[in-house]
């Protein structure tokens, strides 16, 4: 693991003007590791904030203490990621009771997929292209992170406007 992001809102902040916050973790130990072949080396391309080094022996406290926080005195917490699968079987890895933490995953590439019929997964960029969203520095833990609940959030308002916009013109609603 080279690097870990996590990006949250609160419920007040959901809805225009937003204010999403988020974290760059990299691990110490691997800072000089790169990306590059595959994927795009943007470790060092946090688009939000400043990164954080964090010892590898301290991550998954580091997390917990994170995701604890982004919990505390809330209802529901909904954990929203791009094939979020992958990192809910690495932060069960590190030790990380999610169920604990009562959240709620939401793979918005695959609500992305079903709606669209595809039969194979969405990358993100196009997702967000899809979207109008502007982007910059995927491959970026912590920008991928934001830009995916930046998606979900988006998704969302699209579903209202289809589902609310109708009640509203039939007149269902006040």
């Amino acid at each position: 693991m080279l690097e870990v992001g996590i990006a949250w809102i609160s419920a007040a902040e959901v809805w225009s003007p937003r204010k999403i916050s988020s974290r760059h973790l990299i691990v110490e130990e691997h800072v000089d590791l790169r990306n590059g072949r595959y994927v795009a080396d943007n470790k060092e391309n946090f688009n939000f904030g400043t990164s954080e080094l964090v010892p590898m022996a301290a991550l998954a406290g580091v997390i917990i203490q994170a995701l604890e926080g982004i919990t505390a005195g809330c209802d529901r917490t909904y954990l929203i990621g791009h094939s979020i699968h992958h990192d809910v079987h690495w932060l069960e890895g590190l030790g990380i009771d999610l169920d604990r933490l009562a959240l709620t995953t939401c793979d918005i590439g695959k609500a992305h997929q079903g709606k669209k019929g595809h039969l194979q997964l969405t990358r993100l960029a196009a997702i967000m292209d899809h979207h109008g969203i502007n982007q910059a520095n995927l491959h970026n833990a912590a920008n991928d992170a934001y830009y995916s609940l930046e998606v979900g959030l988006r998704m969302m308002e699209v579903e209202d406007e289809l589902r609310y916009g109708e009640l509203e013109r039939d007149g269902l609603l006040l």
